[in-house]
């Protein structure tokens, strides 16, 4: 439990999301999933406010299956299979404040049994938790929080619970029964504070054997009960248990179809429910029934989700809140039954039973997959290009001369040539099966591992895997085994004994993907880097720690590496043979990165969305120090951008206050603490002006500073281009005509050829630095050459640039860095630095910049650029005599002048610009040129340029 985890981190969740929750205003949502996370989202706008982290071990533990938020939206408490049970066997239920991410509370529970549900009493002096076989109910009292009351009698894994408006307590369980619990009154009983609540009634439910979900009326006149192994649904006396009425269920009718998740409806005029029951329109969604007449009456089916539907929730306005498998969760308008709020999953779902689902080349380096629903996409692995195309490339083979796989789809029973193979866990599925080209030995994916046999069917090995297995193939040269699952990954095992090579994760974007290693080594998209990260426990009785891989850049960031695996079938050996190639000295094997932690920090006050009329925000925050180290800087941002930088003396581990001067708008306030190992992630919180406005727009009207550079002719002539010069003037020239319409004023500084010296650019970043406002925009363009050195550090060349001796000659990354980093003001840079041409000419591919990296490292929070790039990972720039620029520059350009406005306000966002730019330049390269935009974590969209009217 102790080592750290690499994780997926993603905004939304990345595995089912079990149960969903709302506080008593309708302020806030909040989501658990089995991916070890709890989140808390605005109900208003969807957006994510905080994530959660109770500590969490290896396979189940930390799962979390059940929360709740407080009435008040104070607390949010989750349970589910905990980390303590790898110590102690025994279960905890976890109590956050929700919106700094702080563990206030950890209740042992002292036996084991997972927790299924939580639910607060309304007057929120009460938490009720239902859990697993035989270990039923236990009651904690909040004020403090305390265990004061647990049932045994339960049996069965008990799902479901509920609070009426009045206090009382519904539980169902395996068992069939209902029960109600009541709160014991008067002086005796609160002295002695034992068994607060007692059995008022105890009843076999009609329906169905295993009761799975309940919920009360508004009024507590009625119970509704779902089943687990039944399609019906029963709705009771609230009070006798007596059965009332049992909805129309046409269509769900059967326990593969059921509705097993019930509630009525805010005002309780109707019963709604969700579970397995779908239809097809578009595709196959899962519906959300609503019942008229609280259930008696007739019924509307409302497409939710491409999944399971876990739980059903009315939102206090009056609507439909929902989670799924997918996972998504949203609010449904229960008038229409139209989204509101949807959160789709981030995650691309790979359970396709198309034969393309997965191709694998001859040495496993190229791959073809079909998403479920979707086109194909293949990825080469080599060149990290990922392309929309079929491959064709084999498929999975389930039976060839000899060995023949039967029965293995979806089914606990496969055969092998007839014969029962006994290689599958209790209860679990076979989903995948590849015979190897060779046919010595087979692969089976399941739900939660892969197995490998031999061809009599004595098992090799076999891997845990946490998701299920949608597909597997074995390359043809038998060395790898490739497969896809069920949390979006796509995984590379070493054949001879199962042992992880790769990993590689697209976003549900198909723009950003991640590849990493075992250890954490790792290349990435630009932009990707925050979608896996360490998480870092502190104890079972604090919240963990997380850090994106983005923290760690310079240890971990190995694209050659990466290059290298496949061949070497060996991490350690790889990085080895990367090292020799490269000069690095590096550690073997892989870095301790709890000898190396950021610090990380928390907003405790205000919450996400506080409302202000005055410019001065009065915050409290705590910085945890790992290892005690020195806070070296806090870093103080309003909208992404540096308002205040403390350095040294800071203190950590303590709570701390400062005061932020805020302009009078809508606006984002982030604080970034730093320690000799660098940078935390940026914690962020909404702030919402609600003052009035004295000063007149044109007065807050913006000034643009511009910094063009374009080097076209070089010193040495050998290292000529083109176009570059020209693109640097049109870039400065259609800016230029937004004086007077989007800024005051437009004050350009240009640098072309013989000008663009070493000396005048620097000149012109500090110029920049000094001119710039916190109310002004900065933007820098770079046309060029770009070159790295064997160390992988980025120099631009200006004029008199020398290849052999590029620290004496050329801009260092770092030397732009520190510039974007200190800039007051908004900050755009436009990279166009990867043209082809003499400097590949007697030089590997690797000497063109890898521009990943430097965008990465630009869009970090603490340096907080909008960074435009032509071109991604190590893609040449091109060029062309029918454009008149690189492609990129005219895109730009193009988009500036007006292609990229929206129609309806005309204004060019950054996003509108970054859409037009990467159509055209698909458009005018055929595909062979990627540009990419990439957004800081706190930076918003805002308009760049603006439409003369």
């Amino acid at each position: 439990m102790n080592d750290p985890i690499l994780t997926l981190n993603t905004a939304m969740h990345t595995a089912s999301i079990r149960r969903v929750s709302s506080d008593a205003e309708g302020k806030f949502i909040l989501t658990s999933s089995f991916d070890k996370t709890a989140k808390l989202w605005d109900a208003q706008t969807g957006t994510l406010i905080n994530t959660l982290r109770p500590p969490m071990g290896r396979g189940n533990e930390g799962m979390i299956y059940a929360c709740d938020l407080s009435p008040d939206g104070q607390y949010a408490a989750l349970g589910g299979w905990s980390a303590s049970y790898a110590q102690d066997q025994t279960q905890d239920i976890f109590i956050f404040n929700p919106h700094s991410g702080q563990l206030l509370h950890r209740l042992n529970l002292g036996t084991s049994g997972v927790i299924f549900h939580l639910s607060y009493s309304p007057d929120g002096q009460f938490l009720a938790a239902a859990r697993e076989d035989g270990i039923g109910l236990v009651i904690v009292k909040t004020q403090p929080y305390e265990i004061v009351q647990q049932d045994n009698s339960l049996q069965g894994n008990c799902h479901g619970l509920a609070f009426s408006p009045q206090g009382t307590l519904a539980v169902v369980s395996y068992d069939g029964n209902i029960r109600l619990y009541g709160r014991e009154k008067g002086l005796f009983s609160s002295i002695l504070n034992a068994n607060p609540f007692s059995l008022l009634k105890m009843s076999k439910v009609v329906g169905g054997n295993r009761p799975f979900s309940v919920a009360f009326s508004p009024n507590g006149s009625k119970l509704a009960v779902a089943f687990d192994d039944s399609p019906t649904i029963s709705v009771l006396d609230g009070n006798s248990l007596s059965l009332l009425y049992q909805p129309d269920v046409s269509e769900a009718d059967t326990r593969e179809r059921r509705l097993f998740s019930v509630s009525f409806t805010y005002d309780g005029t109707c019963l709604m429910a969700g579970g397995v029951y779908n239809k097809y329109s578009d595709a196959w969604w899962q519906q959300v029934r609503v019942w008229e007449r609280e259930g008696k009456g007739k019924y509307r089916d409302f497409a939710a989700s491409g999944n399971t539907i876990q739980h059903v929730q009315p939102t206090p306005n009056g609507n439909i809140l929902f989670s799924s498998a997918d996972p998504d969760w949203g609010i449904l308008d229960l008038e229409t039954g139209k989204k509101l709020v949807f959160h789709s999953a981030e995650t691309i779902n790979y359970a396709s039973t198309d034969e393309s689902n997965l191709r694998v080349n001859h040495d496993a380096t190229e791959i073809g997959f079909t998403p479920l629903n979707a086109s194909a996409l293949s990825f080469r692995l080599g060149s990290r290009t990922l392309t929309e195309e079929e491959s064709s490339h084999p498929h999975y083979q389930d039976n060839t001369a000899g060995i023949y796989i039967t029965d293995w789809d979806l089914s606990t029973s496969p055969k092998l040539n007839g014969k029962a193979l006994l290689l599958l866990e209790n209860f679990e599925r076979a989903l995948a099966v590849d015979i190897s080209a060779s046919r010595s030995q087979f692969v089976l994916g399941a739900d939660h591992h892969i197995y490998c046999s031999d061809n009599e069917g004595h098992l090799i090995w076999k891997m845990a895997t946490q998701a299920s297995s949608w597909a597997v193939k074995i390359a043809g040269y038998g060395k790898v085994v490739v497969g896809t699952f069920g949390d979006g990954t796509i995984r590379w095992y070493r054949m001879e004994d199962g042992k992880r090579l790769l990993t590689f994760f697209l976003h549900a974007d198909r723009k950003r993907w991640i590849l990493w290693t075992p250890s954490g080594y790792y290349d990435a998209s630009a932009g990707a880097e925050e979608l896996i990260g360490w998480h870092v426990n502190q104890g079972l009785d604090n919240e963990a720690l997380y850090y994106p891989i983005s923290r760690f850049r310079s240890s971990f960031y190995r694209p050659d590496v990466i290059d290298l695996i496949l061949n070497t079938l060996d991490e350690e050996a790889a990085v080895r043979l990367a090292n020799q190639e490269s000069s690095k000295s590096r550690h073997l094997p892989a870095p301790n990165i709890l000898n190396e932690l950021p610090p990380a920090i928390q907003i405790t006050y205000p919450a996400n969305g506080v409302t202000l009329d005055q410019t001065s925000l009065d915050l409290s925050y705590f910085i945890h120090s790992p290892n005690e180290e020195d806070i070296t800087r806090l870093i103080v941002q309003v909208n992404g951008r540096p308002v205040s930088t403390q350095r040294g003396n800071i203190a950590r581990n303590t709570d701390l206050q400062t005061t932020v001067e805020i302009p009078p708008e809508n606006c984002v306030v982030s604080l970034i603490a730093e320690n000799r190992h660098g940078s935390s992630e940026a914690v962020s919180i909404d702030v919402a002006w609600s003052g009035s406005l004295s000063i007149s727009y044109e007065l807050q009207k913006p000034k643009l500073y511009i910094l063009a550079v374009g080097v076209s002719e070089y010193e040495q002539s050998a290292y000529n281009l083109a176009y570059a010069d020209k693109d640097a003037e049109a870039f400065m020239e259609v800016l230029q005509k937004q004086q007077g319409l989007l800024y005051s004023r437009v004050i350009p500084k240009i640098f072309t050829n013989r000008q663009a010296t070493k000396d005048n650019i620097l000149d012109g970043l500090d110029w920049l630095i000094k001119e710039t406002t916190q109310n002004d925009v900065a933007m820098i363009f770079f046309a060029g050459h770009g070159r790295e050195n064997n160390r992988g550090t980025f120099y631009y060349l200006p004029y008199g640039a020398d290849v052999d001796n590029m620290r004496r000659t050329c801009i260092m990354r770092e030397e732009i860095k520190d510039t974007v980093a200190t800039i007051s003001g908004k900050i755009l840079v436009f990279m166009d630095a990867c043209h082809s041409g003499y400097l590949m000419d007697n030089n590997s591919r690797r000497s063109l910049p890898d521009m990943t990296r430097i965008i990465n490292e630009l869009i970090s929070a603490e340096n907080g650029a909008v960074v435009f790039s032509s071109s991604t990972g190590r893609q040449f720039s091109l060029e062309n005599p029918v454009w008149g620029h690189g492609a990129f520059t005219k895109a730009l350009v193009e988009g500036l002048a007006g292609e990229a406005a929206y129609k309806e306000n005309a204004k060019v966002t950054c996003k509108s610009l970054d859409l037009y730019i990467t159509y055209r330049v698909k458009q005018l390269t055929k595909g062979k040129q990627s540009p990419t935009t990439n957004f800081p974590p706190n930076v918003e969209d805002f308009p760049i340029a603006i439409m003369a009217t």
